[in-house]
């Protein structure tokens, strides 16, 4: 989720400052306690920690760290398009190394059979239409050579 829609979240939720700030701060140090204090709150230690267990029991609350935290991971996180276009880009040696240099023929065959491989495009395996039934026929090269000498 991009920070548009997380302060559209936000106001959707109605949350106050307090309230929006705590949440970030709770999924970026991971300790409630010092997130509810740097949030704004005054209160003594132990009241912050019931005060910031309270809060993240609060619905609106929890489905704003939620997003936050999927924000975050999503960020960090590569998605199957990203990996795809990224093989895509070595594959056609538009990604450089961390020298700068093009990547190696062998590098973009790999890249290359990486997209093969998600696309398919070599598989020994034939689909059959049977109807109401689908079935999936695979060759099988089980042959040895040793018993066509006999």
């Amino acid at each position: 989720m991009e920070n548009e829609n997380l302060t559209q979240l936000a106001k959707d939720l109605k949350l106050t400052e307090k309230q929006r700030t705590f949440c970030e701060l709770f999924v970026q140090l991971a300790n409630k306690r010092e997130a509810y204090e740097q949030a704004g709150y005054k209160c003594t230690k132990e009241t912050a920690f019931k005060e910031a267990t309270r809060m993240l029991k609060n619905p609106k609350i929890k489905k704003y760290v939620d997003a936050i935290t999927e924000a975050k991971h999503d960020a960090l996180i590569a998605d199957k398009d990203e990996v795809l276009r990224f093989y895509t880009r070595v594959m056609r040696g538009k990604e450089k190394d961390a020298f700068g240099l093009d990547p190696s023929l062998q590098d973009r065959l790999k890249a290359a059979d990486q997209l093969a491989k998600r696309y398919q495009l070599f598989s020994n395996k034939i689909e059959v239409d049977g109807g109401q039934q689908q079935m999936i026929v695979q060759f099988v090269d089980d042959l040895v050579v040793d018993d066509l000498d006999e």
